[in-house]
């Protein structure tokens, strides 16, 4: 990456770059790509391919509500997860995760994996945006589920 950008080879290392937030296995994130290209100097770069990531991740978000509404509720969590591997901070992404796992564990059947993934992604919403207008409901539906499938909702 470095290199590239040392010897002028941009689109080489923006090209690196994506293909690393692409590999679910590399845990690089858009902060992190961002990040490497703003402290090299090359603001250009970062905002490119924090475009180029705000595209996939509205391609997934648009495939995710597609599974969704097609009853592949599975489907669409997966296709969230990965879009939440490249922006975990997105808040509106985060919501629309928990509204989606929601979904499945109401319709399939308590996962418990799942659910605690679910409550996870709900405090990440309160602490990022404690005063985002899906969180009310967001923990409601979450209360809502657990009692439906008799889990405990006191700690």
């Amino acid at each position: 990456m470095h290199s590239c950008l040392k010897n002028k080879l941009d689109s080489q290392a923006s090209e690196l770059m994506i293909n690393l937030m692409n590999d679910t296995d590399s845990g690089i994130t858009t902060d992190d790509a961002v990040d490497v290209f703003e402290k090299a100097g090359r603001h250009d770069l970062a905002q490119g391919v924090g475009d180029t990531v705000a595209r996939q991740v509205q391609e997934l978000l648009t495939d995710a509500a597609d599974r969704r509404s097609q009853g592949d509720l599975r489907a669409a969590v997966d296709v969230l997860n990965i879009a939440l591997r490249k922006t975990p901070g997105n808040v509106p992404l985060l919501a629309a995760a928990a509204s989606a796992i929601l979904k499945q564990l109401d319709d399939l059947g308590w996962e418990a994996p799942l659910g605690e993934r679910c409550g996870q992604l709900i405090e990440r919403v309160r602490s990022l945006a404690p005063t985002h207008p899906a969180l009310a409901t967001l923990h409601a539906q979450y209360t809502a589920t657990q009692r439906k499938y008799g889990i405990s909702t006191t700690a």
